[in-house]
This record gives C-alpha cells, sequence and structure tokens, in this order.
C-alpha cells in the first residue's frame, strides 16, 4: 500500500502544477 500512496502523491503533486 506504500507504493499506492506514493503514486497517490505524485498524481496530486502533477494536478497542482497543471492547474497553475
Amino acid at each position: 500500500m506504500n507504493e499506492q500512496k506514493l503514486l497517490l502523491s505524485v498524481v496530486y503533486a502533477i494536478c497542482l502544477m497543471l492547474q497553475q
């Protein structure tokens, strides 16, 4: 489950970058 949480963090960070 650690990998899934890391993947979620990466996706979330990318979403924030795209919103700017």
